[in-house]
């Protein structure tokens, strides 16, 4: 499970941010570097990975979809963290917690 910074498809064939992202902040984030350390940048990061886990922004797949190149359609692996999270989660139930 893992963010993955792409634009998404839409019914009219177009590529869009995704939801609650400008295409100006879409492109920013784009730009930042993998050591960011600047207050603007980090921000940007830790906004897009909260997209992630509300399942707003798509998951990296294990592997894409090559015909269509749409992260919202991966040929294997999960679309979003909520889908990964829930085969996860019936893979390995959470039995209890563990005591220490």
């Amino acid at each position: 499970m893992s963010p993955l910074i792409s634009p998404l498809g839409n019914p009219a064939a177009t590529w869009v941010p995704p939801p609650q992202w400008t295409i100006a902040q879409f492109q920013h984030l784009c730009t930042i570097d993998m050591d960011a350390m600047a207050p603007n940048d980090v921000s940007y990061i830790n906004e897009y990975c909260s997209s992630w886990l509300f399942d707003k922004a798509p998951n990296q797949p294990i592997r894409a979809n090559g015909t269509t190149s749409d992260p919202q359609n991966p040929e294997i692996g999960y679309a979003t963290f909520g889908e990964a999270k829930t085969a996860w989660r019936q893979l390995f139930p959470v039995v209890g917690v563990l005591q220490v």
